[in-house]
């Protein structure tokens, strides 16, 4: 629903613009009841991600509470954890296992200002960026 996206769209706290996009792309896709009935491949077609990409920040909504998976490719978005997503999301989980990212990225947590996000290379590394630059303002 439109104004379960612009709640989304106006929240902080994302790890990444990806993490963003598909859960706009559920807010966007839910019915009136909040079920999304797209699978993982339609939704990384509709938001130009890759499946596991999906799959991931899928799991992680549904370990935050944002989204149940309702079987054969279901999912009901909790519109109540919408009002407060700033908290529920968890954009400080380490979901890498390059040797030392785990102290970089305490030590990258202790130095982070407020306008910047920690993300990872593509080499598994975290590091620091303007939330601007990742289209966070």
């Amino acid at each position: 629903m439109i104004m379960d996206a612009a709640k989304v769209f106006e929240a902080e706290g994302f790890a990444s613009p990806a993490q963003r996009l598909v859960l706009l792309e559920l807010t966007y896709r839910a019915d009136r009841r909040g079920i999304i009935r797209y699978t993982q491949s339609e939704i990384a077609s509709a938001s130009a991600l890759s499946r596991p990409t999906v799959s991931r920040w899928l799991s992680e909504f549904s370990e935050c509470g944002i989204i149940d998976n309702v079987g054969h490719g279901r999912y009901r978005l909790q519109r109540s954890c919408l009002e407060d997503l700033g908290s529920l999301i968890q954009p400080t989980r380490v979901t890498t296992e390059a040797p030392g990212a785990k102290e970089e990225f305490e030590r990258l947590q202790a130095v982070c200002e407020p306008d910047e996000a920690i993300v990872y290379s593509s080499q598994g590394w975290p590091i620091l960026r303007l939330k601007s630059e990742l289209g966070m303002d």
